[in-house]
């Protein structure tokens, strides 16, 4: 390198790219990265407002589309519930939470929703556990220990889009 009149020159035949071709690839690149985050970004709220849709319409049918009236007593060392559907909308399945003073056994009639607690079954008096619209369905729930069962909470299990939940809001009906 030499130096002339306060500027540096460059000796020999190195080139580099010509600042068109520059201009041109940080464009090019520019576009394709921005393609990029719009397809990612479309795709994340495609699949937000699917699920927030999914749970709205699940939560809509928990509070206001299930009516459902209980009772459970004592038959021996079980309890049988009768479960009455007052509307028009199905029930696929039941999660039973059997309370005393001192302990609590929950019952699923669906183990891919929520686990019974061991040792405890639930017989439903049909096959598939579904309540359908203004009909009535038995089950018996037999502890694996024996308490004084005071009061029975039960939740129904919602389908939404072929996805089953247990609903959060819980009925309860004390044990006679």
């Amino acid at each position: 390198m030499s130096r002339e009149e306060g500027m540096l020159t460059v000796s020999g035949n190195k080139k580099g790219i010509s600042p068109l071709i520059a201009t041109v690839l940080i464009i090019g690149f520019t576009i394709v990265l921005s393609a990029l985050v719009i397809t990612w970004a479309s795709g994340l709220f495609k699949k937000t407002v699917s699920d927030t849709d999914e749970l709205a319409e699940f939560n809509l049918l928990c509070t206001t589309g299930f009516d459902v009236d209980y009772t459970a007593q004592k038959s021996g060392n079980n309890i049988v519930v009768k479960a009455k559907s007052k509307n028009d909308k199905n029930i696929f399945g039941f999660v039973f939470i059997l309370k005393s003073d001192s302990s609590a056994v929950t019952f699923s009639t669906d183990q891919s929703v929520v686990k019974s607690t061991e040792d405890s079954t639930i017989s439903p008096d049909k096959e598939n556990a579904v309540l359908l619209s203004f009909e009535t369905l038995g089950f018996t729930l037999k502890p694996g220990k024996q308490e004084n069962w005071k009061n029975l909470e039960a939740r129904p299990i919602g389908l939404v889009k072929n996805n089953k939940k247990v609903c959060d809001f819980a009925s309860s009906a004390d044990i006679a």
